[in-house]
């Protein structure tokens, strides 16, 4: 090995060991009014981190537990767990990991 590529590998690994990456995931934008088949989901939204409430005839279910990873969403709203991913205007999921839902996009 010669003195230049001596050095040059000290120097690469110096810089190496004091480079430090960071990785973000940026969430999806969900605050605004979903609509369901038959119910509404209202959401508020503070970076990766939802709130808002479920709509369902005259009763409104607070929103709980609600988090965002890039696409992927999941709340709970009473003793329902739902969990799924965005896609434009649409999102949907599983219930309960068992049933099915989506909602589309009504307001921002």
């Amino acid at each position: 090995m010669n003195a230049v590529n001596f050095f040059g590998e000290v120097l690469l690994g110096l810089f190496l060991s004091v480079v430090t990456a960071h990785f973000w995931l940026v969430p999806a934008k969900v605050a605004g009014t979903w609509q369901m088949s038959e119910d509404e989901i209202a959401l508020k939204q503070t970076f990766q981190e939802i709130s808002g409430a479920l709509r369902s005839g005259g009763n409104a279910t607070p929103i709980a537990n609600g988090r965002l990873e890039s696409n992927q969403i999941t709340f709970t709203a009473g003793d329902t767990k739902y969990i799924g991913r965005l896609s434009g205007n649409t999102m949907g999921g599983t219930v309960n990991f068992c049933g099915s839902w989506k909602a589309i996009r009504a307001s921002n």
